[in-house]
């Protein structure tokens, strides 16, 4: 089995540059939950979030979305909580590791 190995810096620098929309698949209302930690930061960063978690109207001021198929406007990337089926990620945007 291939054990995981995160990028390197300068890889995470360029994603991080090219990339200003983040959908994030399973994204929680709950401010303790580490999904929505890391989501905030993102977003004080300057980057756009975009909330994918049914049967919920809205996380952190932005609307939330069903699946991303029901997602209107373009995603750059797409990051899942821990717990979310990978299968929820595709085809509309690539899938951070």
């Amino acid at each position: 089995m291939e054990t995981f190995q995160n990028p390197d810096l300068d890889d995470i620098r360029r994603l991080l540059q090219q990339v200003r929309t983040i959908a994030v698949v399973g994204l929680s209302p709950r401010t303790s939950r580490p999904s929505h930690q890391v989501a905030a930061a993102m977003r004080r960063f300057g980057y756009r979030i975009v909330p994918v978690r049914p049967a919920v109207a809205e996380v952190l001021g932005e609307r939330a979305y069903g699946s991303l198929q029901d997602v209107p406007d373009a995603i750059d990337r797409c990051r899942m909580a821990w717990w979310t089926p990978r299968r929820h990620c595709a085809p509309a945007a690539p899938a951070s590791p």
